[in-house]
């Protein structure tokens, strides 16, 4: 619907509940004799459509059902704007019908989709404050959550998650889905310990389920978990540097080459849990750990006496040992393009994939672009990654736009509630607090 050309001209509001009622007779029946019978019909609102010269062009009688068909038909096709503007008509004219609870929390997916976080946040807290102690709430703190998340506010997310797991009645998935996303804000707030904690009770709490409860390896939240690890031990082994003296330098080394295996080996699991966006999000992670422990050697204390000569030698053996780790970066980048193409995955890892190999590939074949990161090292300034352009920006650890990778929308007309390891999608009716 247009608003631009349409007008809602409220002809008449039919709210008849139990309390309306009307009579009827039969022909042949005594009036006096004949009891009341109570006649319940749905909200109903007549809306004029008008020209853009205010000229009515057909009216039409819309209940609260087919109004509520329409906004999840536009979900589903991706009208996102349009599916806004008619959960407004449910919000405004159908307060009091099953569908006015779900219209809110959809109406704040919609503003998601539409990366209008601070809207959506909007309505998720109408949700809370309807329905305070109710599931709805629970979901609707979640996708406040995960929109913070998408804003960078790291300590908001931790804050609504604890508010979260101060809840009753939380399902297993509910506290997989909190621990999970708690340890990725105190990874984002470089807090590493506290995110390793989440992230192992995330997963100990689906271990030790029983059977019939627990959820799959490939699920979401597991596997972003077993990500969220090698992301901390990952951040771990980028946190050592090294410096002189050759013991050591020597130390630092063992070290960092035993948290690269850590990290290493959480990122082979997490490939082999089998969920496609982890799986691409890993190889690409992988990869850029090859790099990364390519530019941390690279970028190894040396005496301040090296003169240009001795300097220039000293990278070049140096780069010649150390290139079978970016030999090996590119490998894993090649191998994520290929097998996110094969699975069908595409998202904000497969593309900065794709990125990061050609800057490789451009690197290793460009002696100036060497040349001049080496330079740099030697003053002092470690590139953040090596052979980028001089003018472009690059952020390789910039939150992707998809964690939270779950865009599809409710069916039209499935009744049913949606499965637990939909990440809270948007419900056909409302998931926890309608029936029938």
């Amino acid at each position: 619907m247009n608003a631009a050309t349409t007008s809602h001209l409220i002809v008449a509001l039919v709210l008849l509940t139990s309390a309306c009622s009307g009579v009827t007779t039969r022909p042949d029946s005594n009036p006096a004799n004949t009891p009341s019978e109570e006649v319940a019909m749905d909200p109903m609102l007549i809306k004029a459509n008008t020209d853009d010269k205010g000229d009515v062009q057909s009216v039409e009688a819309l209940d609260s059902s087919t109004l509520w068909k329409d906004a999840t038909r536009a979900v589903k096709r991706g009208q996102h704007t349009k599916a806004i503007d008619t959960y407004a008509l449910l919000i405004q004219h159908f307060p009091d019908t099953q569908y006015f609870i779900p219209s809110l929390y959809n109406t704040g997916w919609a503003y998601e989709r539409l990366e209008q976080w601070d809207k959506a946040m909007g309505y998720y807290t109408k949700v809370i404050e309807e329905v305070p102690g109710k599931p709805s709430a629970t979901d609707a703190m979640y996708r406040m959550a995960e929109c913070h998340a998408r804003l960078g506010h790291w300590q908001e997310v931790a804050g609504t998650i604890d508010a979260i797991m101060g809840r009753s009645n939380l399902s297993l998935y509910d506290r997989i889905e909190a621990h999970a996303r708690l340890g990725t804000a105190r990874l984002e707030l470089g807090q590493l310990s506290e995110a390793e904690q989440a992230y192992n009770k995330a997963i100990r709490l689906n271990a030790r389920a029983p059977l019939e409860l627990a959820v799959p390896v490939h699920s979401h939240f597991i596997a972003a978990s077993q990500f969220g690890l090698s992301r901390v031990y990952h951040e771990l082994f980028r946190k050592i540097k090294l410096s002189l003296p050759v013991e050591r330098m020597e130390t630092d080394l063992e070290d960092k080459a035993q948290l690269f295996k850590q990290a290493q080996s959480r990122y082979l699991r997490t490939i082999r849990a089998g969920n496609p966006h982890w799986a691409s999000a890993s190889r690409y992670y992988l990869a850029k750990m090859y790099e990364d422990f390519y530019t941390d050697i690279l970028a190894a204390e040396i005496p301040d006496d090296l003169n240009d000569e001795e300097a220039a030698f000293y990278f070049d053996e140096l780069r010649n040992k150390i290139r079978p780790l970016m030999e090996q970066a590119m490998r894993f980048y090649e191998k994520t393009i290929i097998l996110s193409e094969r699975d069908g995955v595409d998202n904000d890892f497969t593309r900065r994939t794709q990125a990061s190999l050609d800057r490789l590939k451009r690197y290793l074949n460009d002696n100036d672009l060497q040349a001049r990161d080496e330079e740099m090292i030697r003053s002092g300034k470690v590139p953040s990654v090596l052979g980028e352009p001089p003018a472009a920006k690059h952020n390789p650890d910039a939150r992707p736009k998809d964690i939270d990778d779950d865009n599809a929308g409710p069916g039209e007309d499935d009744p049913s509630a949606p499965s637990p390891d939909t990440l809270r999608r948007p419900v056909h009716q409302e998931r926890h607090d309608i029936t029938g």
